[in-house]
C-alpha cells in the first residue's frame, strides 16, 4: 500500500517564484492580456499557487483569471470572480477595471440595471484613477453600454469626450470603430 522509496516520484510542484519574478510575469500578463490569450493562459498557470505572492499580486491574478474567463465566454464565472474582487481590498484601479468589464458582461446578459450600477461606481472612482488608458477604456465601455441600451445621444456624448483625448494605441482602434457605428444612428 505504501510507495517504495526506490520508485521514481512524479514532480508536480512548480518552480517557486520570487516576488519580483511574479511582478514581472504579472506586468507582462496585464500588457498582453488582450493580444496574446495563449501567453496569458500560460502565465496564469505559472502564477497559480505561488507561495511568495503578495495580496495585491493575488488580486491581479484574480483579475486576469476573470478577464480570461470573460473572453472565453465563461461570463458567470467571470462575473463571480470580478464581484469578489470588488468586495476585496484590491486597489481602486483593479476595482475600476473590474467595474467596466462587469458593465460589458451586463451588455451580453441585458442586465441593464447592474450595468448602470457599475458605470455609476466608476463615475465615482474616476477622479482617483491616474491611469489614462484605463480611464479611456472605461469611457469606451460606457459608450458601448449606452449604445447597446439604445441611448445613442449619451453614447455620442461619450464619443465627444473621447475625441478630446490622445488615445492609447489599444483604444484608438476601438474608438474608430465605435465612432463610425454611432454616427450612423
Amino acid at each position: 500500500a505504501y510507495a517504495s522509496s526506490t520508485e521514481p516520484q512524479v514532480q508536480t510542484q512548480q518552480k517557486s517564484l520570487t516576488v519580483n519574478e511574479i511582478a514581472a510575469k504579472l506586468s507582462l500578463a496585464m500588457n498582453k492580456k488582450s493580444t496574446e490569450p495563449k501567453l496569458l493562459k500560460n502565465l496564469l498557470s505559472e502564477l497559480k499557487n505561488q507561495v511568495n505572492i503578495t495580496v495585491e499580486q493575488q488580486h491581479k491574478v484574480t483579475f486576469l483569471t476573470a478577464y480570461q474567463e470573460l473572453y472565453s465566454g465563461q461570463h458567470n464565472k467571470s462575473r463571480e470572480r470580478f464581484n469578489r474582487l470588488l468586495q476585496s481590498n484590491a486597489s481602486k484601479l483593479l476595482k475600476f477595471k473590474a467595474n467596466y468589464l462587469l458593465a460589458h458582461i451586463a451588455i451580453t446578459t441585458h442586465d441593464w440595471l447592474t450595468g448602470l450600477k457599475h458605470i455609476a461606481d466608476n463615475a465615482n472612482l474616476a477622479a482617483e484613477i491616474k491611469d489614462k488608458e484605463s480611464l479611456q477604456s472605461n469611457l469606451l465601455a460606457t459608450t458601448i453600454f449606452y449604445s447597446q441600451l439604445g441611448q445613442y445621444q449619451l453614447a455620442l456624448d461619450y464619443i465627444d469626450k473621447l475625441s478630446q483625448q490622445k488615445l492609447s494605441p489599444n483604444n484608438t482602434v476601438s474608438y474608430t470603430h465605435l465612432r463610425a457605428h454611432e454616427t450612423r444612428h
